[in-house]
């Protein structure tokens, strides 16, 4: 039996949700019922992603802008009646049409040498503002979409170089200049980075100065996106599926999840609004002194796959090596002589490929090698050692 993503959706629920998201009353005044976002948080398979998208747009960026969606949502319908008829409409029609809630714009002039610092300064300044962001650039006429479009695909291919180092890169050689390879035509030693699962972020030691280089750089990546979000603009960036579940799991342990969700505590696009993370005190949870709480749980064995999947072969041998030690420990047949025999020769199996506790990246990272555990590159591993 074939069972599609289709064969869960409830049509009821959608067409209900989707009648309370058309209340001007009720979404303006965020008195939408607790069960929308319960159902929405907890049992999304039960929803078409359209409506979702829908109810996003319509619910989290403030009432102005919920104000502006219906009117937009509406004008979309009139005009496809008006086509389905085909009846014209004069200008004069349309522009005593009434209009409530107009957004305010913020134009902002910038280089057309653009750098991050300068997208850094203004992210800095129109980040906390509800304005629309429109870009204009120096000795040049003209704003709207069109340069603002290309201000978030330049800002978007500056995230991607290589010299940021904030990804993993399937090419780390020199990347001072781009060649072509005539025979396959792709291009080596890129200074974009050029990752076939997608961009996923690089490994760093806590506490590290590269590493906090590189943090600043994804708080920027958050503001950036969110701003893009809010101004529905499109960023080509081709984040990985891992990433993506990061992205999209909240910071909170996942212990306090389930709590949360045992104890139906779900929050509200206004109170999500008036919460604000401390950055630095994010920064500080990736230590390893700290508690797991962002990404503890997250990506299981087939994200590892999909990124390393390299490691993910040697791990996958050592977990076997696991699983026959373990085999021979509850063998009833086998003596203790014996089993002591089998151990120790799986035991040298694993020994000889000398693995130790050391994760060792390429060099452009600004680190060689980093111990996960203390004195990590004396300690080799045993199968005694593997859990």
């Amino acid at each position: 039996i074939q069972i599609t993503q289709e064969s869960f959706h409830s049509k009821k629920v959608t067409n209900k949700i989707l009648m309370q998201i058309k209340d001007p009353l009720t979404l303006t005044s965020d008195a939408l019922p607790d069960w929308i976002r319960q159902v929405l948080c907890n049992y999304s398979f039960v929803i078409p992603f359209d409506c979702r998208l829908k109810y996003f747009k319509s619910n989290s960026f403030g009432p102005t802008r919920s104000i502006v969606w219906l009117q937009e949502r509406h004008k979309d319908e009139l005009d496809r009646n008006r086509s389905n008829l085909n009846v014209t409409t004069s200008r004069a029609e349309e522009h005593h049409e009434f209009r409530l809630g107009r957004l305010k714009v913020d134009i902002v002039t910038v280089s057309r040498n653009l750098t991050l610092q300068q997208a850094k300064r203004v992210m800095e300044a129109t980040c906390s503002r509800r304005a629309i962001l429109e870009i204009q650039y120096e000795n040049e006429e003209g704003t709207g979409l069109g340069p603002s479009l290309e201000f978030y695909s330049l800002v978007a291919t500056e995230l991607q170089k290589v010299e940021q180092n904030m990804w993993l890169n399937d090419n780390m050689e020199d990347t001072s200049e781009a060649k072509v390879d005539v025979e396959s035509g792709k291009v080596r030693n890129s200074k974009f980075v050029r990752f076939s699962q997608g961009l996923f972020p690089a490994p760093y030691p806590p506490d590290s100065e590269p590493g906090r280089r590189v943090a600043e750089l994804f708080h920027f990546l958050g503001t950036f996106l969110a701003k893009a979000l809010q101004d529905d603009r499109i960023v080509d960036l081709p984040l990985s599926t891992p990433f993506l579940k990061l992205l999209c799991t909240s910071y909170k342990s996942c212990e306090q999840q389930e709590n949360n969700t045992s104890q139906g505590e779900i929050v509200s696009p206004s109170e999500a609004r008036e919460r604000q993370v401390d950055f630095e005190k994010l920064v500080s949870l990736t230590s390893l002194e700290s508690k797991p709480t962002i990404t503890y749980g997250i990506l299981k064995n087939e994200d590892f796959k999909l990124l390393f999947p390299t490691y993910a072969s040697l791990t996958q041998e050592l977990s076997h090596a696991l699983r026959k030690q373990k085999r021979i420990l509850h063998d009833s047949s086998l003596t203790e002589v014996e089993k002591t025999k089998q151990i120790k020769e799986l035991n040298h199996s694993v020994e000889s490929l000398y693995i130790n506790f050391t994760y060792c990246p390429a060099k452009c990272y600004g680190y060689e090698a980093y111990e996960l555990v203390d004195d990590g590159g004396n300690k080799v591993i045993l199968v005694l050692l593997l859990r």
